[in-house]
């Protein structure tokens, strides 16, 4: 009994202190968000627990977007309709789970860092939702934030040969292909360019793309020769934008 309580005013701490971490994320992705082509000063690892707070408020407004697709003309300038159908559904359907994973993982990541580190690495390696190639990669995975507009966060697993993103997730207020694919192509561009830095190659997991607006061609992704679940796509460098 005393565990649980314990357990609860952990996550509870944890909720409290992630509060201004997210009113400032929020305000910054809001208000002074950089064009997706200007990702540089923008771009940074964040903490595990700043990336789940985040995505924690991004299903809530997914959920808003998903009931308020603009104005109805018939029935006035400020009215909304319900979006009941679309060639975006499929994919906003995998995005909204993606989000709990997303949320799930990054928490739990969180929750882990609060003990001592040889204590923490070890929790972390308990993550079961944090898998790569049949492996528990809890301690090597890193959270990325790019404020571009919409932002975006990914979830990547870092040794020192290859970088693997298992996660890339958008603000879902964005309605507009366009600038989504701009801002998957930056996060990509950027974590690219860093894994080079540090002598890696880079890759992204198909239930990932699965997730994304971009086409293969638009986000310099090489598909893999298979089409097993769990496949990997070679992230190529490209141009400034995406085609």
């Amino acid at each position: 009994m005393m565990m649980i309580a314990k357990i609860n005013y952990e996550r509870l701490m944890l909720w409290i202190s992630a509060i201004g971490l997210v009113i400032l994320v929020e305000k910054v992705s809001a208000f002074s968000a950089a064009p997706a082509n200007d990702v540089n000063s923008r771009f940074a690892e964040i903490p595990p627990l700043k990336a789940a707070m985040l995505t924690k408020t991004w299903q809530g407004l997914m959920l808003d977007v998903e009931e308020k697709v603009g104005v109805v003309p018939e029935l006035g300038a400020t009215s909304v309709s319900i979006r009941r159908s679309g060639s975006e559904m499929p994919r906003r359907k995998r995005c909204k789970k993606q989000f709990i994973s997303f949320y799930e993982s990054t928490f739990a990541m969180a929750l882990a860092d609060k003990l001592p580190k040889p204590v923490a690495m070890k929790n972390r390696k308990a993550i079961t939702s944090l898998v790569m190639d049949g492996k528990l990669v809890g301690p090597q995975c890193v959270t990325y934030a790019s404020l571009t507009q919409p932002a975006t966060l990914a979830l990547v697993v870092q040794t020192e040969s290859e970088w693997s993103i298992l996660a890339l997730t958008a603000n879902p207020t964005e309605r507009k292909i366009e600038p989504i694919i701009a801002a998957e192509y930056a996060m990509l561009e950027k974590l690219r360019e860093c894994a080079k830095e540090n002598g890696a190659s880079i890759r992204i997991n198909s239930e990932a793309t699965s997730t994304m607006a971009g086409s293969n061609e638009q986000l310099c992704l090489a598909p893999p020769d298979t089409d097993d679940e769990g496949a990997w796509f070679q992230c190529q460098e490209g141009p400034a934008s995406p085609n």
